[in-house]
């Protein structure tokens, strides 16, 4: 028999949470957890103490845990195609693959202009760096990617 609402949570994440200070800077010195996170992981270790362990031990005449297996089935079914080989393709060819080509065909047309600028300029760059100097730096906000 399954708890109502514990099917939803076996997909929880674990995770390490640092306290921040209120400046927003990481507070290393403190061992103070914060207490949603305290709530949490009480709530994670009642589910598997109570629920997960339960019905793993908990075995028919084959000693087969049912509820255990019934459960990894349903994660595998809800989780597979999150972590299926065709999404992770998929993944690949949108962020990777397709920029690396548009950006090999910006570098590749017009005889390798740009190529050819990119080598130049790394090769003035190499060749001056010892001389170089930083007299002035400019920051502004870019909404390129």
């Amino acid at each position: 028999m399954e708890n109502a609402g514990t099917s939803k949570r076996l997909s929880t994440a674990v995770f390490t949470v640092r306290p921040i200070r209120s400046g927003g800077n990481l507070d290393r010195e403190s061992n103070h957890v914060p207490t949603w996170v305290s709530n949490a992981a009480n709530e994670l270790y009642l589910m598997i103490e109570n629920v997960l362990v339960q019905e793993f031990y908990n075995r028919n005449a084959e000693g087969v845990p049912e509820a255990w297996i019934s459960k990894a089935r349903q994660s595998m079914k809800r989780l597979t195609v999150q972590f299926s080989s065709d999404r992770m393709v998929q993944d690949f060819v949108e962020k990777a693959y397709l920029p690396a080509a548009e950006k090999h065909r910006d570098r590749t047309t017009k005889e390798c202009k740009l190529a050819k600028e990119l080598r130049d300029w790394r090769q003035a760059v190499r060749l001056n760096w010892r001389g170089m100097r930083f007299v002035n730096v400019n920051v502004s906000e870019s909404n390129e990617n």
